[in-house]
């Protein structure tokens, strides 16, 4: 991640990020667990693991095609997959 990720107050949207992202979980908690042996990942082991162990969120088909486009928008610019489920 480009940036320190930061946990929201609300334990319901921070529940959500853990079981969506992998990245997000072990940036923002395993590694600070435990930091005497913090796991480290190049941005295409990152996309990798995410690909592996990511939450797939059920959508409408009506909804789909408007998910696509967002999902190219943000790798046009520059978004990581595994950064959007932080936001």
């Amino acid at each position: 991640m480009s940036k320190e990720p930061i946990p929201s107050t609300n334990w319901e949207i921070e529940f959500e990020r853990i079981v969506n992202n992998p990245i997000y979980f072990i940036e923002a908690y395993w590694n600070k667990l435990n930091n005497t042996n913090p796991v480290e990942l190049s941005r295409e082991e990152k996309q990798k693991f995410f690909d592996k162990h990511k939450g797939i969120p059920l959508l409408r088909m009506d909804n789909f095609i408007e998910f696509r486009e967002a999902e190219q928008k943000r790798r046009e610019s520059g978004i990581e997959d595994w950064e959007v489920l932080v936001k």
